[in-house]
């Protein structure tokens, strides 16, 4: 849990305001009610000065810089963005409409859902699966409204592993590769051997992916590989993390379970999404090897659209 919290208070008071925001002159307000973040009792008498961005003072009775837009907050409630340390922007809709839609409506659904985000809060987001690439783009260009991105576009596996969401009407990939709506949109990704993932993780560094994402082990949500399998070969993940290393980042992995989550940490995967049935074993590896945990427990309070019973058994 340790770790959990060291990669939650990173990213927590790394934005301190929405995008857009701050002008350039910054913004100043003032009449809040303020939650800091730290203390459990909220601050009042004090104005919150904005630029750039971040937070930059706050104090009583500050002066707004020249050009500044200065907002009485008449008593509301202030306090600094919350950042989601697992979303999946691009995939907010049951799986028979995703898997019967266009680019075109995915894009649609992702931008209705970046709105939701800000006005829920949340200022900053890690995407760690789908291709926001353009959501990102059209948000800091300030076309749609949304939190900041860091994307990792699309999640990588092998073939069966938790990328790979085509369904027994596909033909065999050894005789001719069909790729599932969510692969075709670059969603998702499937790749085997060093080459294909040094190939693949390049591809999506070439689209200025802020990490990379790989699975190393059974999910929810895909079709072929239960909870307890173990993805990717230790020459696999190092191709991931040696290529990303490259451009100066770092590899986080879905897995739940102990065995995939030291087969990543030891070939130098830095994040382990989920971990829900890690062992304390696992635990040890991970702060031996200095990697973070993100836990998504929010995921057993319900299930998403879209389940099948199969599905939700699982979860």
């Amino acid at each position: 849990m340790r770790t959990a919290c060291r990669i939650a208070a990173k990213l927590f008071f790394f934005v301190l305001a929405a995008p857009g925001i701050a002008q350039e002159a910054g913004t100043l307000i003032t009449g809040a009610r303020i939650f800091d973040g730290v203390r459990s009792d909220l601050i009042e008498g004090q104005d919150v000065l904005i630029q750039d961005g971040m937070i930059t003072a706050i104090g009583p009775d500050l002066d707004a810089p020249e050009g500044a837009t200065v907002i009485d907050a008449q008593g509301r409630f202030l306090m600094p963005g919350f950042a989601d340390m697992h979303a999946h922007l691009m995939f907010q809709m049951p799986f028979g409409i995703a898997f019967n839609a266009d680019r075109e409506y995915w894009a649609y659904v992702a931008a209705t859902v970046a709105e939701q985000y800000l006005m829920q809060g949340f200022t900053t987001v890690r995407d760690v699966g789908g291709n926001s690439f353009s959501l990102k783009r059209a948000i800091d260009e300030g076309i749609l409204s949304g939190p900041r991105v860091y994307p990792s576009g699309p999640m990588i596996s092998q073939s069966s592993g938790h990328s790979d969401h085509r369904t027994d009407a596909n033909e065999p990939g050894s005789l001719v590769f069909e790729p599932s709506i969510p692969m075709k949109y670059f969603h998702v990704a499937v790749a085997d051997g060093r080459d294909e993932v040094l190939k693949t993780v390049r591809e999506v560094l070439r689209r200025r992916a802020s990490q990379i994402k790989i699975s190393v082990g059974g999910g929810t949500g895909s079709f072929a590989d239960p909870l307890d399998t173990t993805q990717y070969t230790a020459d696999e993940i190092r191709a991931a993390v040696e290529a990303a290393e490259d451009w100066n980042t770092y590899v986080t992995a879905h897995v739940y379970n102990s065995d995939g989550i030291i087969r990543a940490v030891e070939n130098g995967v830095k994040s382990i999404e989920h971990g829900n049935l890690m062992s304390e074993e696992a635990m040890r590896v991970m702060m031996e090897h200095d990697a973070w945990l993100s836990p998504q427990v929010i995921v057993y309070t319900f299930h998403p659209a879209g389940y099948n019973d199969e599905q939700k058994s699982q979860a």
